[in-house]
């Protein structure tokens, strides 16, 4: 069974008599990256404040590594890592000579891990240069190196990929995944970018007006998708599968049939159509994408 490294254990925040937090229940595992979506002003910074200890919940408890938040601070934030939207970092030092800088916060860093780091997130051959020649993408990779020095157990990053072209994006999104399996880190990214979630992501989290509304596990390409087959005749198309195949649930358009399905089903769901004299005019993939699921739980409200 994964390891539960973070829980968020009935975790609330009232302001002015307001409940702005309600209750919330969250585990996240080893080597997971927990994507955390809401509308704006849905409570996503307020919950990751409370996280790091930036503010006090009114209840509840965040325990990290097995250790509460509340009754050891120092132990439970030494084993958290962060990244707020653009790192901080000293653009007339090197990449390195900024990582020597930042170990010197935490006890035990060697030269050694700050070099695995900067294998790690592919800086070795620029690390000596200065940050202020750096791009975009790499002042986001030396900020990643940096809150991984101290080998944290989970790893807290808001709008990582903010001012990112797609290259950059994909090229983090690849470290990041990286980091989370080969360092059995936990890692939460918050952001309004659905489609980088979608991809980036093995659960996703979504939260509204201070409540925890819906987990799901992001779907893997191989599983039932989906499938919208244009036809000339949609009802009996309908009616053939249904009597070729057991328990398929088919919905039927004016020109077309709907059937969720695996991609490894297609062609053998096409070929029953074509030998029985259905004409197949199309097959489309037409998967729900993480952005209809999010406008579908939350009544359409902007992501922020």
């Amino acid at each position: 069974m994964t390891k539960s490294v973070v829980q968020l254990k009935g975790l609330r925040k009232d302001i002015k008599n307001k409940t702005i937090i309600h209750d919330l229940d969250l585990d996240l595992y080893e080597g997971e990256v927990f994507g955390f979506l809401g509308p704006n002003g849905a409570g996503k910074t307020t919950t990751i404040r409370m996280m790091v200890g930036l503010m006090k919940p009114t209840a509840g408890n965040v325990i990290i590594g097995g250790t509460s938040l509340l009754e050891n601070y120092e132990k439970t934030i030494s084993q958290v890592g962060a990244i707020v939207e653009n790192p901080e970092l000293y653009d007339y030092m090197s990449g390195y000579k900024n990582l020597i800088h930042f170990s010197r916060m935490h006890k035990g860093i060697t030269k050694e891990r700050i070099q695995e780091v900067v294998e790690q997130v592919g800086l070795t051959s620029r690390i000596g240069e200065k940050v202020k020649t750096y791009s975009l993408g790499m002042r986001q990779r030396l900020g990643l190196a940096q809150a991984l020095l101290h080998k944290p157990k989970f790893l807290i990053l808001d709008e990582p990929t903010n001012g990112l072209d797609p290259a950059g994006i994909r090229e983090f999104r690849t470290y990041l995944r990286k980091i989370a399996q080969e360092e059995g880190v936990s890692i939460l990214v918050s952001s309004h970018l659905l489609s980088e979630i979608e991809l980036m992501c093995d659960r996703v989290g979504i939260i509204q007006k201070g409540k925890l509304i819906d987990i799901r596990t992001v779907k893997e390409e191989s599983q039932e998708t989906k499938w919208t087959f244009t036809v000339n005749q949609p009802i009996q198309a309908k009616d053939v599968l249904e009597q070729s195949f057991e328990g398929v649930d088919i919905e039927t358009g004016e020109k077309s049939i709907s059937i969720s399905i695996s991609q490894e089903e297609v062609p053998e769901y096409n070929k029953v159509l074509v030998e029985q004299g259905i004409l197949v005019y199309g097959i489309e993939n037409t998967k729900s994408t993480l952005e209809d699921e999010f406008l579908k739980v939350t009544g359409g409200e902007q992501v922020g």
